[in-house]
């Protein structure tokens, strides 16, 4: 098989915009510098992505990003700083919208969905956050607090087609790749997971305007602990497909809730 080409200059031109609009976010002076020196590294990262070798997405100190979508608390990782960045998933924030009603957020991470989605909503709704990994319960806590955020609920637990205990495996270098699918040799630790539907009756809710689901892989098992409230409420979802293998199943098993679906990005879609 012939090996793909590098385009160079598209790669300089992406990293650049990148660079730009993150230090113009940077909080404080403090946090442009920090971001200042993580692309300074640039070229280093950049070997080691040609010999197959994994970059750090560590920064050297704590970081704070403020645009139109909030205040964040990001720590010291290149991918939540990104995760919450204007630059990211731009055609995916344009369907997260709602302006009354309840939405949930299923893999809220540090809140880069939350918090806008609350701030929309203000007194005439609430946001659902669910989160299973510790560190980003806590960014996502500390973030609703830096907002002054009222409306929201956060859920520690993760979305499954049932209840149990499950291994969560870690994403080593990054805070958005924790999945609750195998993976060889990566850290794991013990966490709960529970249907939607059991979640939202726990919290005495039975209508849901607007879902978004991010759960590296299992979105299938997600759904089918949804049946519930995808029958009864049929909210507007968004939800992210990393593996095409099952963009089938799960386009088949929306079908049956009378959904039309359609693909938005190369990862990402919307059911209506």
């Amino acid at each position: 098989m012939e090996k793909e080409k590098i385009n160079f200059g598209s790669l300089i031109k992406e990293r650049l915009k990148i660079f730009f609009i993150l230090i113009k976010e940077g909080y404080r002076l403090k946090d442009k510098i920090i971001i200042l020196v993580y692309h300074l590294k640039a070229p280093v990262q950049f070997f080691n992505y040609l010999i197959g070798k994994k970059n750090s997405r560590k920064f050297i100190g704590n970081v704070y990003i403020k645009n139109k979508y909030g205040l964040f608390f990001c720590g010291n990782n290149f991918s939540s700083v990104w995760g919450v960045s204007s630059i990211c998933e731009s055609v995916v924030r344009k369907e997260v919208v709602l302006n009354k009603g309840i939405a949930v957020d299923i893999g809220a991470n540090c809140g880069m969905y939350t918090i806008p989605l609350a701030k929309m909503l203000g007194e005439k709704g609430k946001v659902i956050a669910i989160e299973i990994e510790k560190n980003n319960i806590e960014l996502l806590k500390k973030n609703i607090k830096l907002n002054k955020i009222n409306n929201v609920i956060v859920i520690d637990k993760g979305c499954f087609s049932r209840k149990e205990e499950m291994p969560l495996y870690l994403d080593e270098f990054g805070t958005g790749g924790h999945s609750l699918l195998k993976r060889k040799g990566a850290k794991k630790e013990i966490i709960l997971v529970d249907t939607l539907d059991n979640i939202l009756k726990s919290l005495k809710i039975n209508h849901v305007n607007l879902i978004k689901v991010d759960v590296m892989g299992v979105e299938l098992e997600t759904f089918k602990g949804a049946k519930k409230i995808l029958k009864k409420s049929h909210p507007k979802i968004i939800f992210e497909l990393l593996n095409k293998e099952d963009r089938e199943k799960v386009y088949k098993f929306l079908s049956q809730y009378n959904y039309k679906i359609k693909q938005i990005t190369e990862w990402n879609h919307v059911a209506v």
